[in-house]
C-alpha cells in the first residue's frame, strides 16, 4: 500500500482491515507512523494485520524489501510532482523483486483522461504511468476516477462558503459527477480482494449536479442559504495561483474546468456499485456528513487529499 498518508491511501487501509485483510504499508519516514496509528485507533481498525515498510516510491533501491513477499500493490501517488523516471525505476524495481514471485493483482490509481497525448500534463503523465504498470507484466487494473472532482476538495472552500454564503467554481451551468474519495478506496479494495478481469475502470458519483445543486446541498446541510457562482477563468487561474497551486497545475485545472463546462464530466459510471456491492455516496449525503465543516469555516490547510 503506497501514499498511506493520503485520503484515499488511508481510507484503502481501513477497507482491507475491515475486509480481514493483511496490508503492508509503505511510508517514507519512520516518525509518519505515529500519524497512522492515531487514524487507525480513531477507526478502531484490527492493527494486527497491519505491518509498516520504510521507502519511497522516487528511490527505486528502497522498494525491493517493502515489495518483497507481498502478493498485491495498490500503487497510489503521494504528489503530483514525480517525474516519469521515477514511474520507470518502480516498474524496474517491482519487475525485478516479483521475478519468481509473481504479483497476483496490481491496483494502480490513474485518473479519467489518462493517455499520452492527453491535452494537460497531469493526463500525459498518468498516461505514462499506465504504460510503466502494464509494462510490469504482472496482472493490473487501472482505476480512473475525476481527480479534479473529489467532494473532499470542495471543503477547501469552506471557510469561504461559511463568510460568504458562496460556492465559486469555474463550471458554468454543467453538470459533474462528483465522487467521494472514500469510494475510490472501496474499489480499490475491492478490486485487491477479488481482481476480477478488468485493466481499467472509470469511476464518477452516483449523480450529475448543477452548481447550484451542490450549493444547495451545503446550505441545506449547514443551515443557511448557499449561491453558486461562476466564477470566470482569468479569475480562477489567479485564485489557484494565490493558494499556492503549482502553474503548471494550474494550466491543467483550468483546461479541465474548461472541459467539465463544456460537458465532459456529466457523466455517470455504474463501476463504484457494480465493484463494492453498494451505491457511490450522493453529494447530499456528503454534505450532511460535513456539515459542521461548513459551520465552522473549516481552513484550506485542513483538507487532506491526493491533490495537497
Amino acid at each position: 500500500m503506497t501514499a498511506a498518508l493520503s485520503i484515499i491511501g488511508r481510507e484503502t487501509i481501513f477497507e482491507l482491515n475491515r475486509r480481514g485483510e493483511r496490508c503492508r504499508v509503505l511510508i517514507p519516514r519512520v516518525e509518519k507512523q505515529e500519524e497512522l496509528e492515531t487514524f487507525f485507533a480513531h477507526k478502531q481498525m484490527d492493527r494486527g494485520l497491519i505491518e509498516f515498510a520504510i521507502g519511497d516510491l522516487g528511490v527505486a533501491q528502497s522498494l525491493p524489501a517493502a515489495v518483497d513477499g507481498v502478493d498485491a500493490i495498490a500503487l497510489i501517488y503521494p504528489a503530483l510532482d514525480f517525474e516519469v523516471s521515477q514511474l520507470e525505476g518502480l516498474a524496474a524495481a517491482v519487475a525485478s523483486t516479483c521475478a519468481d514471485q509473481p504479483l497476483r493483482h496490481i491496483v494502480h490509481l490513474s485518473a479519467i483522461g489518462a493517455d499520452v497525448d492527453a491535452p494537460t500534463r497531469l493526463g500525459r503523465l498518468m498516461g505514462r504511468a499506465e504504460h510503466c504498470v502494464a509494462g510490469i507484466g504482472m496482472p493490473f487494473t487501472h482505476v480512473r476516477p475525476h481527480m479534479f472532482l473529489l467532494m473532499q476538495n470542495v471543503r477547501s472552500f469552506a471557510a469561504e462558503i461559511q463568510r460568504d454564503r458562496v460556492l465559486r467554481l469555474p463550471l458554468g451551468h454543467a453538470r459533474t459527477s462528483w465522487i467521494d474519495a472514500r469510494d475510490i478506496a472501496r474499489v480499490i479494495a475491492a478490486l485487491i480482494v477479488k481482481p476480477g478481469n478488468n485493466d481499467g475502470v472509470t469511476l464518477t458519483g452516483p449523480e450529475a449536479l448543477t452548481g447550484q445543486d451542490i450549493a444547495d446541498m451545503i446550505g441545506l446541510a449547514a443551515g443557511y442559504s448557499v449561491t453558486f457562482e461562476d466564477l470566470p477563468p482569468e479569475k480562477a487561474h489567479g485564485r489557484l495561483l494565490s493558494n499556492g497551486m503549482q502553474s503548471w497545475l494550474v494550466a491543467d485545472s483550468l483546461t479541465m474546468f474548461e472541459a467539465f463546462r463544456a460537458g465532459v464530466a456529466a457523466g455517470v459510471s455504474p463501476m463504484v456499485e457494480q465493484l463494492t456491492g453498494s451505491r457511490g455516496t450522493r453529494f447530499n449525503d456528503f454534505a450532511f456528513e460535513y456539515a459542521w465543516a461548513f459551520r465552522q469555516g473549516e481552513d484550506a490547510g485542513q483538507l487532506s487529499g491526493w491533490l495537497n
